[in-house]
């Protein structure tokens, strides 16, 4: 599966990468994946594997200890998708929540 490729690939790039130690390995239950990426640790983890200090990884929150609020999810997502642009990384248009009618 798919999923399962991704894991091992994320779990063997980011492995003793400080940071994100704490949600590897990734399982490869057919969720594991997307949990563990759900907060954007990982997505700002992997930007550093591709450009080093790219993010400033004291400015991300890691949620050790303590579950994430939903900014601060939001916040390490919005700093993982301006780190990609930065490097030059393309991201596909994400669309706008539409309010429910």
């Amino acid at each position: 599966m798919e999923s399962q490729a991704w894991a091992r690939y994320l779990n063997a790039m980011l492995d003793g990468v400080g940071a994100c130690k704490h949600l590897l390995p990734i399982g490869g239950g057919s969720d594991d994946l997307f949990d563990a990426l759900r907060d954007g640790v990982l997505f700002c983890c992997l930007i550093n594997h591709a450009k080093p200090d790219t993010v400033d990884m004291r400015s991300v929150k890691t949620g050790v200890g303590k579950p994430l609020s939903v900014y601060h999810v939001t916040e390490n997502l919005n700093l993982a998708i301006s780190s990609a642009g930065a490097i030059g990384k393309s991201l596909p248009r994400l669309p706008h929540a539409v309010p429910p009618h």
